[in-house]
């Protein structure tokens, strides 16, 4: 890349070079699948991903999905029917509920996939949110569900908007994305720390579902995806309670909700939330009790080295066990993204915490892996765990970061 980074899979040590007619694509990359075509390996690539934009669907359509089964199962020589048919009866009950619940009301919807790291503006502008656009799977499976999508008229499967852009639309619903890498909840407690979100009603009520990034790319689970949008949003908006199809859509306990928005900047109050989760309660959870509503700003002094934090971190990576039990005893294992560098097995007391986060390594990981997480604080036992990469006498290469992310590592501190 630009940056120096190395991407892609493949190389001339297996099926490369690969350029020419079906590799080259004007880009800065170039994909190998004739080369596996001659090498005896077939490939498929769903169309709305095809390395030529002007082939893809100009618009992602329940059919779209159908279109990629039915090409899969001739390949394979499977009956693929009874699969669709299944798939459309959930995208038909699905548009059907919203519509009878609400009296043909629209529910407004935001499709949130990242905040804070996916859409870059340049300094001084404002800040941007990537969201579903209204050409991709995501506008797809809002549709089916008889959601309206707030963005249904920004091109493409994904596209960064304006914060602005999605306060003004004030949307009844927000249909977060959750993936082990940038999780759901970790986007709702930005939102409950920004004060012009904070006068939105779908925060005041926690109109938020829960999608698995898994169930927002075309595949099976589509269908039942679709019919549990639709169940999920009309739950936290009415309070409805419809048994879901286990898509790994779902609304939150919005105990659980309160929990994780009580040092925020507007903790969540249950006075305006519509609905309730009979499994939990808020005796299942101890509430922040800082007294200020506002983040005070906290330099620290350590090690000679100062810097200030703006607010509690809230995406934090440990290396080495020691700073990863500190972490885990103080109950922050919510606001870990990664930890690494085990020496032995972790305290069986925060075990059950401990596999809640992402393991990076079982070493030291590398600054390309550790960047990727976003993190804003890093905890770690010893300087290793901060040293620019170098070269001994020997001639092993030693350290972590370089150039390429943060580096060059010189001057005071």
């Amino acid at each position: 890349t630009s940056s120096g980074k190395v991407r892609g899979i493949f190389t001339s040590e297996t099926v490369g070079p690969c350029s020419g007619d079906g590799s080259d694509w004007g880009q800065s990359w170039t994909t190998c699948r004739p080369q596996l075509h001659a090498a005896g390996v077939g490939t498929y690539l769903f169309e709305d991903a095809c390395e030529n934009s002007a082939l893809r669907p100009t618009t992602v359509t329940e059919e779209t999905v159908y279109e990629e089964l039915q090409a899969l199962g001739s390949v394979f020589g499977v009956d693929v029917q009874p699969i669709i048919n299944d798939m459309k009866a959930d995208f038909d009950q699905a548009a059907g509920l919203v519509s009878s619940s609400m009296s043909g009301a629209p529910l407004k919807t935001v499709w949130l996939d990242c905040v804070g790291r996916c859409c870059e503006v340049p300094e001084g502008h404002e800040e941007q949110v990537f969201v579903g656009g209204g050409t991709g799977a995501p506008n797809m499976l809002m549709q089916e569900a008889g959601l309206s999508n707030v963005f249904s008229d920004r091109s493409g499967n994904w596209v960064c908007v304006n914060v602005s852009d999605v306060i003004a639309a004030d949307p009844d619903v927000i249909v977060v994305v959750d993936a082990a890498w940038d999780t759901a909840i970790d986007k709702i407690k930005w939102l409950y720390n920004d004060e012009e979100f904070c006068h939105l009603d779908v925060l005041r009520a926690a109109r938020f579902v829960s999608i698995p990034f898994s169930a927002t790319t075309l595949s099976p689970r589509n269908g039942p995806a679709a019919l549990d949008l639709a169940v999920a949003a009309l739950h936290v908006r009415t309070g409805s309670q419809t048994e879901s199809r286990e898509s790994g859509v779902s609304s939150f306990s919005p105990y659980f909700l309160q929990y994780h928005t009580s040092c925020q900047l507007c903790p969540l109050s249950m006075q305006y939330v519509v609905y309730d989760d009979a499994t939990d309660s808020a005796q299942n959870y101890n509430l922040c009790t800082t007294t200020s509503t506002t983040p005070q700003p906290v330099t620290v002094t350590n090690c000679g080295v100062s810097n200030t934090l703006a607010s509690a971190p809230t995406r934090a990576i440990t290396m080495n066990q020691g700073a990863t039990e500190f972490l885990l005893a103080m109950g922050l294992e919510d606001s870990m993204v990664g930890t690494a560098y085990l020496d032995d097995a972790i305290w069986p007391k925060h075990a059950a915490a401990y596999a809640t986060i992402p393991v990076l390594s079982s070493s030291y990981p590398n600054e390309t892996h550790i960047m990727a997480q976003n993190p804003d604080f890093i905890v770690a036992s010893y300087s290793s765990a901060f040293r620019a990469q170098y070269t001994t006498s020997s001639g092993k290469v030693r350290g972590i970061f370089t150039d390429e992310t943060i580096g060059p590592c010189s001057g005071d501190g």
